[in-house]
C-alpha cells in the first residue's frame, strides 16, 4: 500500500511540477530531477506477478487442449470462464501471447 500510495504521489508531483510558476521566491527549493526509470517492484510484487503469469499460462494450455480435442470455442468460454475473445486468441495463437514489455508499450503511446 505504501509503495501505490508512493506511485501516486511521485505522478501527482510531477505534474504539479509541470505547472508554470507563479513568482520565484528568494530561497526557493531546486526542482529535483524528473524520475526516469519505473519504480522497482518488491518481492511480493513480483511473486504476484509471476503468480499471475502461471494461471494465464494454465488456462491457455487448457485452452489449447480442449479446442484441440475439437471441442467449440463458445463451450470452452462457458467452461472456463472466459471471454470468447481471449478463447479465440488462445486457440489460434501459436505460442502463449505474453503482453509486450512496459518499456515497448510506453512507446507506443
Amino acid at each position: 500500500m505504501r509503495q501505490a500510495i508512493e506511485r501516486w504521489l511521485h505522478t501527482t508531483h510531477a505534474r504539479l511540477r509541470r505547472l508554470p510558476v507563479l513568482a520565484a521566491k528568494a530561497g526557493a527549493l531546486p526542482i529535483p530531477p524528473r524520475r526516469e526509470q519505473a519504480f522497482r517492484r518488491n518481492g511480493s510484487e513480483r511473486a504476484a506477478r509471476v503468480d499471475s503469469r502461471r494461471r494465464w499460462q494454465g488456462r491457455y494450455d487448457e485452452v489449447r487442449r480442449r479446442h484441440g480435442a475439437g471441442e467449440p470455442l463458445m463451450a470452452i468460454a462457458r467452461a472456463m470462464g472466459l471471454a470468447r475473445s481471449t478463447v479465440r486468441k488462445f486457440a489460434y495463437a501459436e505460442s502463449f501471447p505474453a503482453p509486450p514489455p512496459t518499456w515497448a508499450r510506453s512507446k507506443q503511446a
